[in-house]
């Protein structure tokens, strides 16, 4: 039997790694018509916006499609902020607890 070595086999090579996103990241989207660039909030209103005209039009499954790509792109803005609120928490409390140890040693 081989060792393992801590390689995993990656199945989904297109995966990309949100971990590191801040607002302002501009990515890609290959949404259904055509491949759209800008920062998460810009594509959450760009698929909202395209999702109304489509609803507008009479296309239900096309605006549902935009629709779907905009609750992603809400939902990825969603943990952005929540990343970023626990980054500033966690922030304030590193500090704190540094200034009550310097404190101490006086």
């Amino acid at each position: 039997m081989r060792k393992n070595n801590g390689r995993r086999r990656h199945r989904g090579q297109n995966r990309r790694n949100f971990n590191n996103l801040n607002k302002n990241t501009v990515i890609e989207s290959f949404g259904p018509i055509s491949q759209i660039r800008g920062n998460v909030q810009q594509l959450n209103e760009k698929y909202n916006n395209l999702g109304n005209d489509a609803a507008s039009n009479d296309d239900k499954v096309l605006s549902e499609t935009y629709y779907q790509f905009a609750d992603h792109y809400h939902r990825l803005l969603k943990e952005i902020e929540i990343a970023n609120e626990n980054k500033n928490l966690n922030g304030f409390k590193s500090d704190d607890t540094d200034e009550k140890d310097h404190n101490s040693e006086v």
